[in-house]
Order: structure tokens, then sequence, then C-alpha cells
């Protein structure tokens, strides 16, 4: 079995999920396999793994549109004087649909922003909402102690790339993101 996704990365994935079941469909969707492979590899890598999954293997499947919307397609007309009717020039686009005029600068594109970054955050605050029940509860921190936290975490990181907090089995990494998160949103600039 080859996988899309370092070895290491699949199990620190695993490990920080909050339902390994539903962990091991979004790794194989990631990986383009099936969950039975994912189980196994997991197994086989020590992890503890619901057996049920070795025999399914299911694989996720892409969301497609119940009904696709019909597609004309012109050919060219066998007689020439026909053939100017499917060349001639495009309609102008009415001035509330042209695109040229759309002006984003300035704006920003949150598109640049990698998707692996939004995810670590989010599943140290779940982790922290399942842990204190308040999704709130961040903002009655003081900042000291978040930058304080932040700093441990990525000198955890910095000693071993690998290692996970031994509370929450989640990556170093991830809770100095979210602490970085959290000062972000707090910090006036």
């Amino acid at each position: 079995m080859r996988l899309l996704m370092d070895e290491g990365e699949i199990i620190r994935e695993y490990r920080a999920a909050l339902d390994p079941r539903k962990q091991i469909v979004i790794l194989a969707d990631q990986n383009c396999t099936t969950t039975k492979e994912i189980a196994q590899f997991l197994l086989d890598h020590g992890e503890k793994v619901d057996r049920r999954l070795l025999s399914t293997g299911v694989r996720k499947k892409k969301a497609v549109p119940e009904q696709m919307p019909a597609v004309q397609v012109e050919y060219a007309a066998e007689d020439p004087a026909q053939e100017t009717e499917l060349t001639e020039e495009p309609k102008p686009v009415p001035e509330e649909f042209d695109q040229t005029a759309k002006t984003d600068a300035g704006k920003l594109q949150l598109s640049l922003v990698p998707g692996n970054l939004i995810r670590a955050c989010a599943v140290v605050r779940m982790y922290g909402n399942q842990k204190y029940g308040d999704p709130d509860n961040w903002k009655q921190v003081e900042p000291k102690r978040y930058r304080d936290a932040a700093y441990r975490h990525w000198l955890a990181y910095i000693d071993d790339h690998t290692a996970v907090d031994p509370e929450s089995g989640i990556p170093h990494l991830w809770h100095c993101i979210c602490n970085l998160a959290f000062l972000a949103q707090m910090e006036e600039y």
C-alpha cells in the first residue's frame, strides 16, 4: 500500500482525533485508499483500532450533485455559410456581471491560509472545549499566560518536532498555533 501522507503524520492525526473511527475515514480519503488499509496500517504500527474496520474496507465517496447540468456542445457546421453564425462576436456582458471591474485590492485572500493550520487550531480548540466545557473560556485568560504556553509548546517542538503534549496527546506545534491564534485575536495592533 502506498500512502500519500507521511506515516508519522497519519499516526499523529489519528492520535489527535476526538473520533478515531471518523478520522480513519478522513485519512482513507486523504490517501486515496480504503478504511481497511488505513486501519491495518495503524494496527501494524501498534495503534488501537476498532477491528470491525478491518473487514469493511469502505472508502469515503466524494459528494456528487444528483443531477448534473446539461452541457451543450456546438460543432463547426459543414456548410461554410452556417459556420459564420457559430463564430460571431460574443454578446457584451451586462455591467453588473462584468468581472473585469471587480476590484479585490486591499481585501484578504483567505484562500492563501494553509488548511492544516486551521485544522490544527480546531483540534486544540475541540480538546479545550471538551476539557473546560466553555467555548469562550479562552477570552477570560490574560495574554501573558498564552505567551508563556506558546513558548513552552514551541520549545518542546524545537526539542522534538514529533513530540506530543502528554496531557492531550496533541502535537506541541498545534498547541503553539492555537496559543498564537488566541494572542492574535486578543492583542491590539
